[in-house]
């Protein structure tokens, strides 16, 4: 049980910044702000607000968390 306790430590902060990101692109999109930071095309068109930017932002803060709590990779390991 400890574990899925930390499990939802580690992912609540991400959660609600993807949430957050995401509502701002709604809005902007339905509201018709500047094309270059909401563009509605499919894919978002090169839009600078978007969720796809987060991937490697996560990536970079689960592998900290992850190594921080010694279940990085092993050091010693060998292919």
């Amino acid at each position: 049980m400890a574990n899925e306790v930390e499990t939802r430590k580690l992912i609540l902060v991400p959660a609600l910044i993807t949430l957050a990101v995401t509502l701002l692109r709604l809005t902007g999109e339905l509201l018709h702000w500047s094309k270059t930071l909401f563009n509605p095309e499919a894919g978002g068109g090169g839009a600078l607000v978007g969720i796809t930017w987060l991937a490697p932002v996560f990536g970079a803060y689960f592998g900290f968390k992850l190594a921080r709590a010694g279940l990085g990779p092993d050091a010693d390991a060998t292919n």
